[in-house]
């Protein structure tokens, strides 16, 4: 089991807002590893530290709860809070955040706001890509539901708000990649009182052997040379994240240094700070 996470700044930004973070947890019940990636708003004070410290609280909850955690996400940012408040506006707690963590065999994928996942077949290769776009570029931050009044701000702003998720399937005898878009319109009334991650999946171990997640900022790669053309974020990106040679020890720093390598010497620059973390489990785990 190997866990590794790669995070860096964009080229539009002073703070890098993004953070990434894995371990592995020993519970009771069995160890525990995971994969975090968050993402600061950068309209919001101080998110460079509450992306950490939203990172944390998800640590910390996973290693009370377990996969429990799924099923509300009131404790990680009940914990951010108690984190933050001696010292920081709650606002700096305005972050995105995907988690993926392994347990009793299970792959569990746990996300809130803009960014994406993806998981890959053992037996067939086999990748499934997740996309999730805000159309107000203003996600439903967990933090909202820490000042009242700022949850009902954003529900009258955004008119509970809505986004797209792109996903797309990799094989290796396809040539064209087509992406399906689905719309889903967010009911935030419910969210408040009963809170729930926006994204909550389950996936056998038996049957995937990688999951990986990411933050915006692989949306946000452009070519200087060419400032019109659109660089395509799975066959030109992700595509080539997924080009790892051996998963020992920190396998995603590796590859992702490589590829800023080779966008540097195309004259690629990404706008956005980019946060990726991966699971690689390579033995089949018990089915669940």
């Amino acid at each position: 089991m190997n866990p590794s996470s790669f995070y860096t700044i964009g080229k539009d930004h002073t703070v890098c807002e993004d953070y990434a973070r894995t371990g592995i947890l020993n519970r009771y019940d069995g160890e525990i590893p995971f994969a975090i990636v968050c993402d600061g708003c950068s309209s919001s004070p101080n998110t460079d530290l509450g992306a950490r410290f939203l990172a944390l609280s998800f640590q910390e909850e996973l290693q009370r709860y377990g996969s429990r955690l799924y099923k509300d996400p009131s404790p990680v940012f009940r914990t951010s809070e108690r984190y933050v408040s001696p010292i920081l506006d709650k606002h700096c707690l305005d972050a995105t955040l995907w988690g993926t963590f392994i347990s009793k065999g299970t792959f569990w994928i746990l996300g809130q706001g803009d960014g994406g996942y993806l998981t890959r077949m053992r037996d067939t290769g086999e990748v499934h890509i997740h996309l999730f776009d805000f159309d107000v570029n203003a996600p439903p931050y967990f933090s909202y539901l820490l000042e009242p009044q700022r949850a009902k701000a954003y529900q009258e702003q955004t008119g509970n708000g809505s986004y797209t998720e792109t996903t797309w399937l990799l094989m290796e005898e396809c040539s064209e990649i087509v992406g399906t878009k689905k719309k889903v319109i967010c009911d935030f009334s419910p969210w408040v009182d009963n809170p729930e991650f926006m994204v909550a999946k389950m996936f056998s171990q038996e049957m995937y052997d990688l999951v990986m997640v990411f933050s915006d900022g692989v949306q946000s790669f452009h070519d200087l040379n060419d400032p019109s053309r659109e660089i395509d974020v799975v066959s030109e990106i992700l595509e080539e994240f997924l080009k790892i040679k051996n998963y020992n020890g920190e396998f995603m720093v590796r590859r992702i240094n490589r590829f800023l390598k080779d966008c540097a010497k195309r004259n690629w620059v990404h706008a956005d700070d980019l946060g990726v973390a991966a699971l690689y489990a390579p033995e089949r785990g018990e089915l669940p």
